[in-house]
C-alpha cells in the first residue's frame, strides 16, 4: 500500500496501481493473488470489512471486528485475524466462514500463513508465568501450527520470556518449500537499549536465526530472488521497501505489505479527552505522543514492545520541535486530517492504560 493505493512492484517492471474497490475508511493492508484478485482491509468505525476485486467483480466481506493479517488461502478463500484474538477463514466465494480460536491457555492468535492446504502456521500470543505482562503489549510470541482437518494446534517454536525480558514474532512468510521465515524482536522492558531484530527460518520443525537485521525491519515478501523488507521512515511516518542483500538493504520503493499502514485507525468514536495545551495554529499537523524519554534508545525500546508498534515513530526535537524539547524523545502517532485527535488519544489510552499519564495531543509538524 502506498497510502491507500495498492501498488504492484515486480522485478524488472515499473510499479503500477492495482484496481480495487473504493475504501471508505483507512486502507490497512492489501493481499494480491494473480488468479483471484486483490483484497484490501477497509478499516472503519466499528467492525472492519474486506473488499475484494477479482475477475467476477467486486464483493465486500464482513470482517467480524478489528481486521489484520490478511492473506489468501490455498483454496482461493481469504483468512485474517479478528481483534488479534482469533482467525477467520472463508471459502473461495467468501462464504462458509470458519473461526479458529487460539490454543487453550494462550492470549490470542494472528498473522496466519499456509504451508499446505490443510495446515496454517500463526503467531500465538502468550502470557507466561514469571514474566511481566501489560495489556496491549507483547510479552511472548511463538509459532503454532493448526491442522484444519482435526482442529488441533501444535507448538513449533520454544521461545521464552521471564521478568522484564520479552520476545515477539512479526511478519511470518511461507516459502515454496514449506519453510516459514519470520522476524523476531527481543528486548528488555527495563533497559534503555534498542531491541534486537533478526531474521529466522523454521525448517523441518527447527527454528534457527539466519541473520541480524537493522532496527525496525520487517519482511515484506519477495522481489525476484531477493527477500523484500519494510523499514519505517521515522521522519516521514511512512514505510520504505528494500531488497535484503548480503551487503545490506538496497532501496526498492515505498509502501507497506505485510506490515500495517501507518494511517490512524478510525474505529473509535470521538469522546472527551484533554486537548493540547496552548493555542494550535490553523491547519496544524497533529499527533498523539507518548513521552518524554531521555534517549532515542529508550524511546525505541518502548515502541518495540507495543503490539501496534508499526503505528508509531520515534521523534526528537528536530523531527517535531513543537512537541518535544531538545535532548528528549517521544513516540509519535500522527493524526490524519479529518480525524478527531481527542478520539485518537482516547483510543491510545484505552489500548495502553499503562501509558495514560504519559500520552497527550501535540503539534506533530515542523
Amino acid at each position: 500500500l502506498d497510502g491507500s493505493t495498492p501498488v504492484l512492484v515486480a522485478p524488472g517492471q515499473a510499479a503500477r496501481k492495482l484496481t480495487t474497490p473504493a475504501v471508505r475508511g483507512a486502507a490497512r493492508q492489501v493481499a494480491r493473488d494473480q488468479a483471484r484478485g486483490v483484497a484490501v482491509i477497509d478499516d472503519l468505525q466499528g467492525p472492519d470489512q474486506v473488499s475484494v476485486t477479482g475477475t467476477s467483480g467486486t464483493r465486500v466481506l464482513p470482517g467480524g471486528g478489528e481486521v489484520s493479517s490478511l492473506t489468501w488461502t490455498p483454496q482461493g478463500g481469504l483468512a485474517w485475524s479478528v481483534d488479534a484474538h482469533s482467525l477467520r477463514l472463508t471459502g473461495a466465494d467468501g462464504r462458509d466462514v470458519r473461526t479458529v480460536s487460539p490454543p487453550a491457555g494462550t492470549v490470542g492468535v494472528y498473522a496466519p500463513v499456509f504451508t499446505s492446504p490443510t495446515r496454517l502456521v500463526a503467531v500465538v500470543e502468550e502470557a507466561p508465568a514469571g514474566a511481566e505482562h501489560h495489556p496491549g503489549t507483547t510479552t511472548l510470541n511463538n509459532l503454532y501450527a493448526h491442522d484444519l482437518a482435526t482442529g488441533t494446534w501444535t507448538r513449533l517454536t520454544a521461545f521464552t520470556a521471564a521478568g522484564t525480558r520479552w520476545s515477539s514474532i512479526r511478519t511470518p512468510m511461507a516459502t515454496p518449500s514449506g519453510d516459514v521465515l519470520f522476524v523476531r524482536v527481543t528486548g528488555d522492558a527495563a533497559a534503555t537499549v534498542v531491541p534486537a531484530f533478526s531474521l529466522w527460518r523454521l525448517h523441518q520443525g527447527q527454528a534457527r536465526m539466519d541473520r541480524a537485521l537493522p532496527a525496525d525491519t520487517y519482511l515484506a515478501g519477495r522481489l525476484g530472488d531477493d527477500l523484500a523488507v519494510n523499514q519505517q521512515d521515522a521522519r516521514q511516518g511512512v514505510w520504505r521497501m528494500a531488497r535484503l542483500k548480503a551487503s545490506g538493504l538496497v532501496p526498492a520503493g515505498c509502501g507497506s505489505t505485510l506490515v500495517a499502514s501507518t494511517v490512524p485507525d478510525p474505529d473509535v468514536p470521538p469522546v472527551a479527552a484533554p486537548a493540547a495545551s496552548g493555542p494550535i495554529p490553523a491547519q496544524a499537523e497533529l499527533g498523539v505522543a507518548v513521552g518524554d524519554f531521555g534517549s532515542k534508545a529508550a524511546a525505541a525500546a518502548a515502541r518495540a514492545r507495543l503490539a501496534d508498534a508499526a503505528a508509531w515513530t520515534v521523534a526528537g526535537h528536530d523531527d517535531a520541535p513543537m512537541a518535544v524539547r531538545p535532548g528528549a524523545w517521544i513516540l509519535l502517532r500522527r493524526v490524519s486530517g479529518g480525524v478527531d485527535p481527542s478520539a485518537e488519544l482516547a483510543k491510545v489510552r484505552a489500548a495502553h492504560p499503562e501509558l495514560k499519564e504519559r500520552s497527550f495531543v501535540v503539534i506533530a509538524g515542523r
